[in-house]
């Protein structure tokens, strides 16, 4: 289910990333610099298969501009990791 937000005058739509967003997740991940380690696009198909993570992607229409993860770490406990942003959608509140 795709949940919209408004983010400094954007529309980003919000879902679950599935196998078949690896190569835009790669190519997000291509276009980051030092902040991208552990690089995303080696780890994403790990955490896509992992049932203790929910990795999802905030897209700008159909173009993945981040990417995130949340991970079940005990009963009643999870946290958010993984929070990558293309470099031209940092600091507008996309990671938030």
């Amino acid at each position: 289910m795709l949940k919209k937000l408004q983010v400094i005058s954007m529309n980003l739509d919000f879902r679950e990333l599935v196998l078949e967003d690896l190569s835009a997740i790669r190519k997000l991940s291509k276009s980051m610099d030092i902040r991208n380690d552990p690089k995303i696009g080696k780890t994403a198909g790990a955490l896509i298969k992992d049932p203790k993570c929910l990795l999802y992607g905030a897209f700008e229409g159909t173009k993945l501009v981040g990417v995130g993860g949340l991970r079940e770490k005990y009963e009643n406990f999870a946290w958010i990791e993984d929070i990558r942003v293309h470099g031209k959608y940092q600091k507008k509140g996309v990671g938030t």
